[in-house]
């Protein structure tokens, strides 16, 4: 999709394998198959969820929660994510010397980080026709938010040392 820029929001977050080619790849070749059926970006998702492949992305949706319901309009809030990063950015230019910003912050991004890979760590990924991986686009987005927290921490270290 939109692999090859360089941005962790289009570099792929989600990687979508079929099981039964795997099996047919891995008896023809002898070799465990290294592709895939999509690979799909952050900003991939609200635009498959509301195109003709909306089935893949709900079927992804559902992994994480059986219930969801309206996957469409709220695949658009995964935008939030390079917005929020922005703003931080500018918070901080305002903000660096505030010590409640950068205990905030720090506590934000730490619980960021925590509660999402575990819901990714926790999650059964594995369907029957499909096989569904989270590939490096989430992963290093989660420890840039890792970062976010621990300099936000340290930041407030700093400040109340002062």
């Amino acid at each position: 999709m939109r692999a090859d820029d360089h941005y962790l929001f289009f570099l792929p977050w989600v990687d979508i394998q079929s099981k039964e080619m795997g099996m047919v790849s891995k008896l023809v070749s002898g070799k465990d198959p290294q592709g895939s059926l999509y690979a799909i970006s952050g900003y991939d998702i609200p635009v498959m969820a509301n195109s003709d492949e909306s089935k893949l992305i709900l079927m992804i949706a559902r992994l994480f929660k059986p219930q969801v319901k309206d996957v469409d309009k709220k695949s658009f809030l995964i935008w939030l994510i390079p917005l929020s990063a922005i703003i931080i950015v500018l918070l901080r230019l305002g903000f660096q010397e505030n010590k409640f910003f950068n205990i905030i912050l720090g506590a934000l991004g730490c619980l960021i980080f925590l509660i999402a890979a575990y819901k990714l760590n926790t999650t059964d990924l594995a369907k029957p026709a499909l096989q569904v991986k989270i590939v490096i686009g989430v992963w290093l987005m989660l420890w840039a938010y890792f970062l976010i927290g621990i300099t936000g921490c340290l930041e407030f270290v700093r400040i109340i040392k002062k």
